[in-house]
């Protein structure tokens, strides 16, 4: 479950951003893949600090050449641009952006639109898209995206802004809880027969006889309808400490591009959940109430820290922004995203 929410919160931070002097066009497809290398085994490290970490940057170097795509699950991305439109200094394109992804041996795809916009005279500011929302059985998942900006002259040593995004998700359903309650008492008589001491006018020791009446609680269930609400929420801050280091080449279709290295952090607060009870009878919701708390209590943990992640982006403003994005986590590559064809 981690890693889903890492990898949610990781893909909705590459989407390029566009940039002066573009290359998109009306009609052009861009094709991106992902990889991720969650599965593929980690090496035992040195036992010494400088060998584990020449030893882990060995290692990251071989999944980064490709030497072991053949381990990882992979998803892919195409963006077509649909529109183009310029009005006075701002031009937009229309992108129409759809994912596929494998899951169980099913192929799962998705679509979007989304503007990428820009002034070519100003830094360039994109809303990665307005607050998304998908709605199921008893509730919905909302995902608001904060704006990525980029220099319009790019320069090393430039340091970039935050981008802040935010999943919301919450569910709503109703429930039958149930207590026991005493409505009355039985009785019955019984006789005992037993060895030991007993008052006859007096102590004595040796069998006796007893007799007396018992009494039983007659329990029925009453039940009642709980309304349960259960909210949760990732927060991520994508593009942290980001600053341009270098620049690299990079080629496409035979044609080589400048990139501009960039480095920065994504800093993600792990899950938070709440989960709520309400009825019309008070111990059943209170009884309900203590066991979702219980339950928020040991996925929310003692501690609320953030999960960090190192991020490594290649961008090419010609292209529109990022054409590989390599995410590690824990020290190793997590996910690598590429644009792998234009046409």
């Amino acid at each position: 479950m981690r890693n889903i929410f890492l990898f949610v919160c990781f893909y909705i931070s590459i989407h390029p951003a566009l940039y002066a002097q573009v290359e998109l066009k009306q009609g052009l497809t861009l094709s991106y893949i992902t990889r991720d290398y969650g599965y593929v085994m980690r090496p035992e490290l040195p036992k010494k600090e400088d060998k584990a970490v020449a030893a882990r940057k060995e290692f990251n170097e071989k999944m980064i050449k490709g030497d072991f795509d053949d381990l990882t699950t992979t998803s892919t991305l195409k963006k077509v641009i649909k529109d183009y439109k310029k009005q006075d200094t701002t031009e937009t394109f229309l992108v129409e952006e759809t994912k596929t992804e494998s899951k169980n041996g099913q192929k799962l795809e998705t679509k979007e639109e989304r503007a990428w916009i820009y002034t070519p005279t100003k830094s360039i500011w994109v809303p990665q898209a307005s607050p998304r929302k998908s709605s199921f059985k008893g509730g919905e998942t909302v995902i608001d995206m904060g704006p990525w900006e980029f220099p319009a002259k790019p320069q090393v040593g430039d340091v970039l802004k935050m981008v802040y995004n935010c999943m919301y998700t919450y569910l709503e359903g109703t429930i039958i809880g149930t207590r026991d309650v005493i409505t009355g008492y039985t009785s019955e008589a019984y006789t005992k027969t037993d060895f030991g001491f007993f008052d006859d006018g007096g102590m004595k020791y040796g069998k006796y006889t007893e007799t007396g009446t018992r009494y039983k609680p007659i329990i029925e269930q009453v039940s009642a309808e709980v309304a349960t609400k259960v909210e949760g929420s990732v927060t991520t801050y994508n593009r942290a400490n980001a600053e341009i280091t270098g620049t690299t080449d990079y080629t496409i279709n035979g044609k080589k591009y400048t990139a501009y290295i960039v480095n920065s952090e994504s800093w993600v607060i792990p899950m938070t959940i709440k989960m709520t009870a309400q009825s019309n009878d008070e111990l059943i919701e209170a009884n309900k109430q203590k066991i979702m708390n219980k339950t928020a209590k040991r996925i929310n943990g003692k501690e609320r820290g953030y999960i960090v992640q190192d991020i490594v982006e290649y961008v090419v403003p010609e292209l529109g922004g990022s054409v590989k994005t390599i995410v590690y986590q824990d020290g190793y590559v997590k996910f690598i995203t590429s644009l792998t064809d234009i046409k």
